[in-house]
């Protein structure tokens, strides 16, 4: 009796000090970004003017991150945890990235706005993103990279530019540990105050 009475006790202890030194928790916030490709171009030449990339069509997408991994006023290469991108007609996803699954990221220093770091090599599409914009070539044999000087996407038939917008973020999940530790502690706290009852 008098053991299931202590451990009471010193599980109401451990969850009233989670409540009073937990007051601001470790969070992990996963966010959402949209971003969209617009304004497409062929340096040297101007505005496409094909029917998939004219100037009045644009391609969506969206991707997440683990927001708590914006701290301090560094450079930030935060992973992307997912992502998807449909473009003429194909939806590319994070596992497309040629170096997945280090890659995709999220580039953002001292708050500014955020670069999304993809590197498509598919047939028919080879593309990055990159600080310029969205870079890519559409013919089989075009081929994308990633490399210690920065991106290389090559196509014998030309290559295409467009500008990259992003949207707000979203909060899509928040999670606090020390809410979960308080959760298991009251549910102790219950088990051992009825276990009292039945043995009384």
């Amino acid at each position: 009796m008098n053991l299931v009475h202590n451990l009471s006790i010193a599980t109401v202890a451990t969850c009233l000090s989670f409540a009073v030194f937990n007051t601001n928790p470790g969070r992990a916030v996963t966010v959402s970004r949209t971003f969209t490709v617009s304004d497409f171009s062929l340096p040297g030449i101007g505005i496409t003017n094909n029917i998939p990339l004219s100037p009045g069509n644009s391609y969506s997408g969206v991707f997440t991150y683990n927001d708590e991994l914006l701290t301090g006023s560094d450079l930030k290469d935060i992973p992307i945890l997912n992502l998807s991108f449909n473009f003429l007609g194909t939806t590319y996803t994070e596992r497309d990235d040629v170096f997945y699954p280090q890659f995709p990221k999220l580039d953002i220093q001292n708050g500014t706005t955020p670069i999304l770091n993809f590197v498509i090599n598919k047939p028919g599409l080879a593309a990055n993103f990159n600080s310029s914009g969205f870079v890519f070539g559409l013919s089989p044999s075009a081929s994308a990279g990633r490399n210690e000087t920065g991106y290389s996407v090559v196509d014998p038939n030309g290559l295409y530019v467009a500008r990259v917008s992003y949207g707000s973020p979203t909060v899509v999940s928040v999670f606090e540990p020390s809410s979960v530790a308080g959760i298991v502690c009251l549910t102790c706290s219950g088990w051992f105050v009825s276990r009292k009852k039945v043995k009384a």
